[in-house]
């Protein structure tokens, strides 16, 4: 009889802690929804660095990033480099990305399309977009109406983006348009405004998207600190967002609605591994708070430029981040290192060396008017820099990452 009694009492002790396990187990589930084996990641803006430039080889770049161990893109997809207007596509522009894109499937790259432009009256080449107003006959409720066509269109022409990221750093100096007179200009926006808007932009598009195709995810854009990592308007916009989304005053309560992943740029002028934690969490916080539960969260940009730091000191940065995000941040899908390339075009509108060189790469284009220089010397064009060999080190790469920098030399 006393080992029955013992039978009984270990099954039940043994029954308790599997049920404990499986509480934990869903506990964690519900709070850390990402797969971190697409973590090691990076920004690709193929339209500017291939279909604006014809020297630029797409295929040798995926093969490229195949050999960095590149896990996750994000692609500036913007409706103005692709499109003609709400409906009709730039039939010319589309069959390029197609074929970019379909490089990158080759090698089982995961895709984030990114897009933060709309056409308005004002100029389909601006991010400016009117201020909420739903007033009787307003353009407001007219421009939404063609954001919704847009992105139906958009999303039905590219099926094999994985994920669509909605607007770029809205949280960071975006403007409004208006009519003056006969004439429509552009003036800032405040804090508020800028998450009025982009509530509506989240759901209306959100739901575009999934009209095409309720498979795919949408993540709420890129928020940034313009001013570095622990200003607190990461998390105090997407706050915000959530404040709208309750006060029932939008269309819907359920932020699932809205958006299925969260995504925000931590940017800093260094690197701290508590503080780095420590900032970015309270970021995820506010989505537990507000939800009870987890999302998935990219961290759709982050970066240094070596017109700022030494290059060695930038490898070492990027080791750290992904090396920190990987052992404390579970909540991480994919860090998308800014990024692939440099670019020196921007010198062309007053950009920076700071501007230019955040690159993993120089700039790949050999005959660019704009020359890519570092300390003073003119780069070897499509030249991996020390954090190229530190991201393929992390990811797990093999292969050459000088295969454009010895294919523009052979071919020039």
């Amino acid at each position: 009889m006393k080992k029955t009694v013992k039978f009984f009492a270990g099954l039940l002790a043994f029954l308790s802690m599997g049920l404990s396990f499986s509480a934990c187990s869903k506990e964690k589930k519900e709070k850390y929804l990402a797969d971190q084996s697409n973590l090691y990641g990076v920004c690709y803006i193929a339209f500017e660095e291939v279909v604006q430039n014809e020297n630029t080889d797409y295929v040798k770049i995926a093969e490229l990033m195949n050999n960095m161990g590149v896990k996750s893109t994000r692609v500036w997809m913007r409706s103005n480099d692709l499109m003609k207007s709400p409906e009709e596509m730039n039939e010319t522009a589309c069959e390029k990305m197609h074929a970019i894109l379909a490089e990158l499937k080759k090698y089982d790259i995961q895709i984030i399309g990114m897009n933060a432009r709309s056409f308005t009256k004002y100029n389909a080449w601006s991010s400016a977009v009117p201020l909420r107003d739903w007033s009787d006959g307003s353009y407001y409720s007219e421009w939404i109406e063609d954001l919704q066509v847009m992105w139906k269109n958009l999303v039905s022409e590219f099926p094999e983006i994985d994920y669509w990221e909605i607007g770029n750093e809205t949280n960071n100096k975006r403007k409004y348009i208006y009519e003056d007179g006969r004439e429509w200009k552009t003036a800032d926006m405040t804090i508020a405004q800028m998450a009025n808007v982009f509530t509506d932009e989240l759901y209306y598009i959100t739901q575009s998207v999934k009209a095409v195709d309720p498979d795919k995810q949408t993540i709420l854009g890129g928020m940034t600190e313009s001013t570095g990592l622990g200003s607190g308007l990461n998390k105090n916009f997407l706050q915000m967002i959530y404040n709208n989304i309750a006060s029932e005053k939008y269309p819907s309560t359920d932020a699932d609605d809205y958006f299925d992943c969260v995504a925000w740029h931590p940017y800093s002028a260094d690197f701290n591994e508590d503080f780095f934690v420590q900032e970015n969490d309270k970021v995820y916080q506010v989505i537990l708070d507000n939800e009870g539960k987890g999302k998935k969260v990219f961290l759709t940009e982050v970066g240094w430029s070596d017109g700022g730091m030494e290059r060695e000191e930038v490898a070492e940065n990027l080791k750290a981040v992904y090396s920190t995000i990987a052992k404390r941040m579970p909540y991480v899908e994919a860090v998308h290192y800014f990024r692939l390339f440099n670019d020196a075009r921007e010198y062309s509108w007053g950009g920076t060396a700071t501007d230019v060189g955040f690159g993993l790469f120089t700039d790949p284009a050999p005959g660019t008017k704009y020359k890519d220089m570092y300390n003073g010397e003119v780069c070897i064009p499509g030249m991996p820099k020390p954090a190229a060999y530190a991201f393929q080190e992390l990811a797990g790469g093999t292969g050459d990452l000088t295969i454009l920098q010895d294919y523009y030399s052979t071919k020039n």
